[in-house]
This record gives structure tokens, sequence and C-alpha cells, in this order.
């Protein structure tokens, strides 16, 4: 029972291409909800939508965009480079347990 939740925890060391794939289709997916709730809604309360779409232009018109999106990037900056470290380690790990393997098994 153990091993199986350890298993669960490091499917990403396992196989990072493969959680790396299923997280993008999952957040494809997410995107595509999304949207297609975006337009059900504005087929449903057209007013409501149009209401919304002006408030939210409003706001961010009122908002210094620029120096909000430079913090965004400089935070995503920061992100990606232990996800990408997260990764490589990961390959390598994956890497390292298959050369194991075929020298077990051959």
């Amino acid at each position: 029972m153990k091993q199986k939740k350890l298993a669960q925890k490091l499917s990403p060391l396992s196989d990072p291409d493969q959680f790396l794939d299923q997280a993008v289709e999952r957040a494809r997916e997410n995107a595509e909800r999304l949207r297609k709730d975006a337009i059900s809604f504005v087929k449903r309360e057209p007013e409501k939508a149009l209401l919304s779409a002006l408030a939210a232009g409003y706001v961010l018109r009122t908002l210094p965009v620029v120096p909000i999106l430079g913090l965004v990037a400089r935070v995503a900056v920061g992100v990606f480079k232990p996800v990408a470290f997260s990764y490589l380690v990961a390959r390598a790990f994956r890497s390292r347990q298959t050369s194991v393997d075929e020298n077990e098994g051959g």
C-alpha cells in the first residue's frame, strides 16, 4: 500500500515527459471548458455579459498594466528556473532508472 502511494507521488519522476504532456492536455481541456462556459453565459445572459465586459475593460484601463505585466513576467521567470531544473532532474532520474533496468535484464 505504501509503495503504491510512493509510486503515485513519484509519477512525475518515473516519466516526466508523459507527466508534462498530461499537464498540458489538462490545461487545454480547462481552457476549452472555460471558453465554452463563457459562450454559454453570453448566450444565456447577454446584458450581464456586456456589462461585465465593460466593467472589466474599465478596470483594466485604470490599472497600471505595464508594471503588472512586468511583475508577472519576473515571477514567471523566477518560477520557471526551479521547474526546469526539476524537469531535468526527473529526466536524468528516468534515464538512470531505464539504464539500470536494462543492465539487470540484459
